[in-house]
């Protein structure tokens, strides 16, 4: 299975398929994705709207901008690859830098250079030649070095587009070989996925099944033989292991005939989910995978056995059903200030389910001086209130923090923490003027410059705490209360001394 050559030899502009305006959510948890090619059908809409990690569209055709821009309006953190149809081929013999500034110039920029600002946004990464059609194939080391050099001169003249480049779009069985064959060429191609991880970019292999096997030993070499990759790449050269890949074809292909070679030509729908089922319960294990893009829907006359529309609405639930609520709220702290003796004045956050469904939380504290209201609930999206309650008037001077946690059993982002930073000043003493919590002759000194006498009107703002007796004037009652409460330097003085 060296080329599968999904080649469109016939430019149909498809019927643009209406798509319902949908709420801007997170990608489902599920990594199985969707190429399309020609037509923006109803089977595309479903999938689209139930916000699958990755889609990739093949040309810049209206119906294939306008699925895009849609997938993108609904799901901001999926990811859309670009392939670009051409029929030019570049050979050992030419200059593979060369090449690469000719595809770039000739295929890849003249399909995107003039594209609409928004059409530009909807597009994430754009691929190169697809798998062996338009340069060396992967039978030899000097195959895989002349596509490493094309890879290294091609990387930062799409990056300098305004895209990712996502490199070599291996076919199913490739690199060929023995196991140090196909190591030998990987190594030949480390210095190409370098730059790739440098500028942001992937790299792609097309994961294929030719049965409905689902044991892990046969698929390795096979819709899991990436996996071989990053295991040699783990002990060879570790650091290109942080290099995404997307599988940018993927599902079932027993030969590479469009009538023959497909699922439906093979087996039943059901049996195409089963297999589907397990095999992204596969690739979920593997972080550096970012998504896969089944092959294909949009075009049931030029690929009829393997096209995705039949399947669609399972495709679209089973994504819903692998989404999740997301928790959020809407700050990490809150602070509060009290005199000892008085509660707290209330606070509040939001909680919000960013993700899907309806999420059902729950809020605990670890201090019996707070508590919140409601104590839980459901969210589907609108921001809950939650007032934050203080207890305070038990507490000490001093400073005290708690920490309330909302939970969000099976949502992304729980548990989440809220820290209470509480602030319990003392109460103030009578006559203490200088807020030492004593009153000795630095607070008389005070006093004696704030005396107005007997009713002769409020004293400055800044006297206003030597009128110790609230009538509006500093004078010889308030001297008394003075008085009565001085302690001299030594002593901490009485919040009760006046009463």
């Amino acid at each position: 299975m060296v080329g599968l050559g999904k080649n469109i030899c016939a430019l149909m502009i498809g019927v643009i398929a209406w798509l319902p305006s949908v709420l801007a959510l997170p990608p489902s948890k599920s990594k199985l994705g969707v190429h399309l090619i020609q037509n923006n059908t109803a089977g595309v809409a479903q999938i689209g709207n139930a916000h699958p990690r990755v889609m990739k569209i093949l040309d810049t055709w209206a119906p294939m901008l306008a699925a895009a821009r849609n997938y993108k309006a609904g799901t901001p953190d999926g990811r859309v690859v670009l392939r670009v149809y051409t029929t030019r081929a570049y050979g050992l013999a030419d200059s593979p830098a060369a090449s690469a500034n000719d595809f770039f110039y000739t295929v890849l920029r003249p399909a995107v250079h003039n594209l609409a600002a928004a059409d530009r946004a909807a597009i994430d990464y754009l691929e190169g030649p697809n798998e062996c059609e338009s340069t060396p194939c992967w039978n030899s080391v000097q195959d895989a070095t002349w596509y490493n050099d094309f890879w290294v001169a091609l990387a930062p003249l799409i990056a300098a587009e305004g895209f990712k480049p996502c490199a070599f779009s291996i076919p199913v069985g490739n690199p060929a070989g023995t196991v140090t064959e196909m190591q030998q060429r990987l190594a030949a191609i480390v210095p190409a996925l370098r730059v790739c991880r440098q500028l942001g970019g992937a790299w792609s292999y097309h994961a294929y099944t030719p049965n409905w096997s689902t044991d892990v030993g046969f698929q390795i070499w096979y819709s899991l033989r990436y996996r071989q990759f990053y295991d040699y790449f783990a002990q060879a050269y570790p650091d290109v292991v942080t290099l995404p890949l997307i599988l940018t074809e993927g599902g079932f292909d027993s030969g590479g005939s469009p009538t023959g070679s497909g699922w439906q030509a093979n087996g039943t729908a059901s049996q195409y989910e089963a297999w589907l089922t397990w095999w992204d319960g596969q690739i979920r294990k593997d972080p550096y995978v970012l998504g896969s893009t089944l092959f294909q829907i949009g075009s049931p006359a030029t690929w009829p056995s393997f096209d995705l529309e039949p399947i669609a609405g399972w495709l679209a639930g089973y994504l819903d059903a692998n989404a999740t609520p997301a928790l959020a709220v809407s700050t990490t702290s809150l602070t509060a200030t009290t005199m000892q003796g008085t509660d707290a004045v209330p606070a509040s956050f939001t909680v919000t389910n960013t993700g899907h469904h309806t999420m059902t939380y729950a809020i605990t504290d670890n201090a019996d001086w707070l508590s919140t209201t409601p104590a839980g609930g459901e969210n589907a999206g609108e921001p809950d209130t939650i007032a934050v309650n203080f207890a305070t008037a038990g507490l000490a001077a001093g400073l005290y923090n708690s920490q309330i946690t909302v939970t969000a059993p099976g949502a992304d982002y729980s548990p989440r923490a809220v820290t209470i930073y509480l602030t319990v000043n003392p109460r103030p003493i009578p006559g203490d003027l200088d807020g030492n919590q004593r009153v000795n002759n630095v607070d008389l000194a005070i006093f004696l410059g704030c005396m107005t006498g007997a009713d002769a009107g409020p004293p400055d703002a800044s006297c206003t705490s030597a009128d110790l007796d609230d009538d509006n004037d500093v004078d010889q009652s308030d001297f008394a209360v003075m008085q009565q409460c001085m302690t001299g330097d030594l002593l901490i003085g009485d919040p009760d001394c006046a009463d």
